[in-house]
């Protein structure tokens, strides 16, 4: 017959410390991953920095644009109905 599991107090606290170490480790890396990808991207001239304006200007356009025709597709009426 197999013996049940047992732990002593020392290995259920040296567990626990690893195990929060290793949290605290991902949390560390899921912060710089969201950081770099929020990251601002570097321009050299001013002809770039308004190519990333119109680039992003576009973008939020066509967010909005997209989010519209899926309401509508939905069912969703921006009118007042009559009742």
């Amino acid at each position: 017959m197999n013996k049940p599991d047992t732990y002593t107090l020392e290995e259920l606290e040296r567990r626990q410390v690893q195990l929060k170490k290793r949290i605290r480790q991902k949390e560390a890396d899921i912060k710089q991953e969201i950081d770099d990808l929020f990251l601002a991207p570097t321009v050299e001239n001013q002809f770039d920095q308004i190519v990333n304006y119109a680039k992003v200007g576009f973008n939020i356009y066509d967010g909005f644009r997209t989010g519209f025709k899926l309401l509508r597709s939905f069912g969703f009426s921006f009118r007042k109905k009559n009742k």
